[in-house]
């Protein structure tokens, strides 16, 4: 099975390298989208990778069947208004950097 990401909001190209190169399913956005527009893109997603723009909300969720994990970015507090499922995973530092997609684990 491959694993199908969608990362919005200009996450670093590094990211996307990495995540094809392991064998995902990669499709890049530039922006945020609204609420209707992500539930209409998560249909087959597992894995979402966001940055401050994007607000994953309770109907966002109910959408989400096959997507299992949410990313935020580190430079980017996590904005959802549920703490239901998917299980944000945030990497956040004092420093806050960017935080590469390798150090990342599923």
């Amino acid at each position: 099975m491959t694993v199908k990401v969608l990362l919005l909001e200009n996450i670093h190209p590094v990211a996307v390298e990495i995540l094809e190169t392991r064998g995902f399913e990669v499709e890049l956005r530039a922006g945020s989208l609204s609420e209707d527009e992500l539930v209409a893109a998560l249909d087959g997603v597992h894995l979402l990778g966001i940055r401050s723009n994007t607000t994953i909300t309770p109907r966002v969720l109910e959408h989400a069947q096959d997507c299992s994990r949410s990313a935020a970015s580190a430079s980017a507090p996590t904005r959802s208004t549920s703490r239901r499922r998917p299980r944000a995973v945030s990497r956040s530092s004092t420093r806050r950097t960017p935080t590469p997609a390798a150090s990342w684990s599923w």
